[in-house]
């Protein structure tokens, strides 16, 4: 697919090694993929649709600069056009994010919570904006350093009229307008790779999800040589109620569990995507030593699945309290009652979650292999967290079914077990006590006997005697 970067064009390829290896369904700790060269062209279809993508990134990174670009320019032109870092312009975008969300919320008629909701969910939106404009080196050596120059120009026939105070502010009066235009130049320029790597990202992310599906990232199953062993008809009824039970208890399990994970997925989808653009985009491209890098960050895999868990369940409780309680008081006690119901969720799950994030991770990990780096970083990184987002929405649902199916497997087989030892004990009870009964019948009946044996030979001997 061709691009073209802040400065140059370049062909993004992808690797010969990589088109082989797609063939295979199964990952091995020898499968790399050598990601900074190989052959072959896109479509045109998808040159067009990355170009569409481009312009319509373009558009939003020039309209969605002008304001946080116009303070930064401000504050570096009252500061003499020396300020290059680009801190002015990303608080403004966050804050510029808090406030779409607000207005958002205003504009749907939402109430207080509402509001508030948004209003932090764009805050969210806009961190993030930032983060991933800091990892592509945009925010400072692009955004920052053009408005700076702007700003030094608009300030630089300025003659200083003896009042700081005075002299601040026309510098910075007249450091809002260079700040806007060159805002919209850098963000049209940024915006346009974003754009484009966005589109590709969704594209790759697709071929992700249908990966996730046919389960081709799964690691080749290692089957155990197992001594055949001739069951009673007993035990194979047993062995079929087991299974059956099973798979009565585990699909229903499993959905939930899938319904659950969903939007984890996703989430460790982004952040694994980030790693993997920071740590693997420019080398040999090791399998399954990626996945140990991604499943080492235990503690924040762990962080994100009980974020999510939290909100789900609190969102949830606070639904519910809405609807049977009303009004803000009611959202309040459900949304409270949804935390304690997600903090049991985590007690309960929170030693099973790491094959869940392994099974995530090496989704990406395939998803994220064919990649090949070009000479934009806007593009690469979100072409990257874009297709890791969407695999990880399929992985996270998949791997969250079998989370569960598993969990509810462990269950019933612990109740089979648990029922049949008890079966097993009252069986063993009811055959000893019938084996007492008998002796007991047996005994009174030798009892009797005798008895009558003696009666009649008493009698018999009278009667001859």
């Amino acid at each position: 697919m061709e691009i073209r970067s802040l400065n140059t064009s370049v062909d993004i390829k992808k690797s010969p090694l990589t088109e082989k290896k797609s063939q295979s369904d199964n990952l091995t700790p020898q499968d790399t993929v050598a990601l900074s060269n190989g052959s072959g062209e896109p479509s045109l279809i998808r040159k067009g649709l990355e170009g569409i993508g481009g312009l319509a990134g373009g558009l939003k990174g020039a309209t969605t600069a002008i304001l946080p670009a116009s303070i930064e320019g401000g504050l570096d032109a009252a500061a003499g056009g020396e300020n290059a870092s680009g801190v002015a312009y990303g608080i403004g975008t966050v804050v510029q994010g808090g406030l779409a969300g607000a207005g958002l919320a205003v504009l749907l008629g939402a109430g207080g919570l509402g509001i508030a909701g948004l209003s932090v969910a764009g805050l969210v939106l806009g961190g993030v904006k930032v983060g991933l404009m800091v990892a592509e080196d945009t925010i400072d050596k692009e955004m920052g350093k053009n408005i700076a120059e702007q700003a030094k120009k608009s300030v630089a026939d300025y003659k200083p009229s003896g009042d700081k105070i005075q002299d601040v502010t026309s510098n910075f009066v007249v450091g809002l307008p260079s700040g806007m235009k060159a805002g919209a130049q850098s963000g049209w320029k940024i915006g346009q790779e974003e754009g484009k790597g966005t589109v590709s990202g969704l594209l790759e992310g697709a071929k992700g999800i249908g990966s996730v599906i046919a389960g081709k990232y799964e690691p080749p199953e290692t089957e155990e040589k197992k001594e055949e062993v001739k069951l009673s008809t007993g035990q194979k009824i047993g062995n079929a109620i087991k299974k059956t039970a099973e798979v009565a208890v585990g699909v229903p399990s499993g959905l939930v569990a899938s319904a659950l994970f969903l939007p984890v997925g996703p989430v460790q989808g982004f952040f694994n995507g980030v790693d993997l653009n920071d740590d693997y985009s420019d080398k040999t491209f090791d399998k399954e030593g990626a996945v140990k890098d991604l499943t080492r960050h235990s503690y924040r895999n762990a962080s994100i699945t009980n974020s999510v868990v939290f909100l789900e369940t609190a969102g949830l409780g606070a639904g519910v309290g809405y609807l049977a309680m009303g009004g803000t008081t009611g959202a309040l006690i459900g949304a409270a009652g949804g935390v304690v119901l997600g903090g049991l969720a985590y007690l309960a799950g929170k030693h099973r979650t790491e094959k869940f994030h392994e099974g995530v991770a090496r989704s990406v990990v395939h998803a994220h292999s064919d990649n090949a780096k070009t000479d934009s970083k806007a593009y690469d990184l979100r072409r990257d967290v874009t297709e890791s987002t969407l695999t990880g929405l399929a992985a996270g649902s998949r791997e969250g079914f079998k989370e569960g199916y598993d969990v509810s497997k462990v269950v019933v087989d612990g109740a089979y077990e648990v029922t049949k030892d008890v079966a097993e004990f009252v069986a063993k009870g009811v055959v000893k006590v019938a084996k007492k009964v008998v002796h007991a019948v047996g005994d009174v009946g030798s009892f009797a006997g005798g008895m009558a044996k003696g009666t009649f030979e008493g009698i018999v001997k009278d009667k001859v005697e």
